[in-house]
């Protein structure tokens, strides 16, 4: 079956998922092999390597230029309002298990990148090297110029670019931490100032075209990184049994409820991520060094 087949088989399972549960009142099926996803830097050396060869193959067969076009369609839907962390969170869900499975299924799940760790000296970060996702192209724009995704192309044939902006980024931990104290069990504040604040950061300070919306998913590091965002918004649900459900906000008039429906599915079927079939993942909590960027570099 041809990748085009894959995906739209894939949607149509989620659409008919969403129409035989539409409620939250419908208890969630308990999924049996979650999906485990590690921090970029603690998978082990054969699980990087299948990381970057599953996706030079999703970028080689084409399912990053269909993302990329997925989130340029929803680019209202996806950003600036609180749908932006639920979209994100069904949609990775999609690409995860297209990447597993490039992987031959040595990949526990998609790994993410916590960018705290490196916010003070990003040129330093072993995650922006050869070794892992590619240098950044320090102050200078232009294509992806080592590592395993060196001279990637856009689907009208352009390379992707990017543009590294020098440290320290405010993306630190410190931003994160002052957040989820400032509004802890607050949905709609704190996902304004997440998406804002190291969601945001991110993007601009890799630039080229993580700085674009529509163009941004065709740099891989959008993938780790939409993957810590998603770490983020589980660990403030985990809070408390309220914040798990939590979901409000009010954006040009526009009143949003759990009741919204999110790629075909009611945002309510978006909560439990651990549970729920259609999305069946769990997080690992970073194991590596927080500080010491020499103890960093060294792996692997």
């Amino acid at each position: 079956m041809n990748p085009t087949a894959i995906l739209v088989a894939v949607l149509l399972a989620l659409v008919a998922l969403a129409t035989a549960f539409p409620s939250a009142a419908v208890p969630a099926a308990t999924c049996a092999n979650k999906r485990l996803r590690k921090e970029i830097r603690d998978l082990s050396r054969a699980e990087l390597r299948a990381f970057q060869a599953a996706m030079v193959k999703l970028h080689d067969n084409g399912a990053i230029a269909r993302y990329t076009q997925l989130h340029k369609k929803h680019l209202t839907l996806a950003h600036f309002n609180p749908s932006f962390l639920p979209f994100h969170r069904i949609s990775l869900k999609g690409f995860e298990e297209e990447l597993v499975a490039a992987s031959n299924g040595v990949l526990t799940g998609l790994p993410y990148w916590d960018s705290t760790a490196d916010a003070e000296h990003p040129e330093k970060s072993v995650v922006l090297s050869a070794a892992f996702m590619g240098s950044g192209n320090l102050g200078q724009r232009g294509c992806i110029r080592d590592g395993p995704f060196a001279g990637i192309k856009r689907e009208n044939g352009t390379c992707v670019e990017r543009k590294m902006s020098p440290g320290p980024w405010k993306s630190d931990k410190a931003l994160v931490d002052k957040i989820n104290r400032l509004h802890s069990g607050d949905y709609d504040r704190w996902e304004y100032f997440v998406e804002r604040g190291p969601h945001f950061v991110i993007h601009s300070m890799i630039g080229g075209d993580m700085a674009l919306l529509p163009t941004s998913s065709n740099d891989p590091i959008f993938y780790v990184h939409h993957a810590f965002i998603d770490y983020l918004w589980t660990t403030f649900q985990l809070k408390t049994p309220a914040a798990f459900t939590a979901y409000n906000g009010t954006v040009n008039g526009t009143v949003y409820t759990a009741n919204d429906v999110v790629m075909g599915y009611p945002v309510s079927r978006l909560f439990d991520f651990q549970n729920e079939q259609h999305l069946c993942y769990e997080y690992q909590d970073a194991q590596f060094p927080t500080k010491g960027v020499a103890a960093l570099a060294a792996y692997p």
